[in-house]
């Protein structure tokens, strides 16, 4: 039986080896590519999803962000981040937006501070909302 000593790895792959063996897999800190964030600055932009949008328009912005369809973007995320000191709105269609309350809505009102933001989950063809901070209302226009 013959041995083949010709082994040449990549630094990369000894390390990827070697936290597979120590640890189960690659480190947990390098969570592999990152989700690049869309910046709007237009008055009234059409948000897309799912991802990371930015409100950066110096001045108000009144974006508009289209329901979800139903079995076949359940499980998107759209995290939404104002990154101005201005009152920013979002609509969408009517009762698409849920919080927990029992209500519907359809517009997310942000108050007027650089990082409020609103993390949303589309769920059978609406909009849950998982988290805000800086919102100043959820309504029904």
């Amino acid at each position: 039986m013959s041995v083949n000593t010709d082994i040449t790895i990549s630094e990369y792959d000894r390390l990827a080896n070697l936290e597979t063996a120590v640890f189960g897999g690659p480190n947990p800190g390098d969570a592999g590519p990152k989700i690049a964030p869309v910046f709007y600055t237009g008055a009234a932009d059409h948000i897309a999803y799912p991802g990371i949008a930015v409100l950066s328009r110096a001045g108000v912005d009144a974006a508009l962000l289209a329901a979800p369809v139903s079995g076949i973007d359940d499980g998107k995320q759209l995290l939404i981040v104002s990154m101005s000191a201005y009152v920013h709105t979002v609509t969408t269609p009517a009762n698409t937006i849920v919080a927990g309350t029992g209500s519907t809505y359809d517009r997310i009102t942000f108050s007027a501070h650089v990082g409020a933001n609103i993390l949303l989950e589309a769920q059978q063809g609406i909009w849950v909302v998982v988290k805000q901070t800086g919102i100043t209302s959820l309504t029904e226009v």
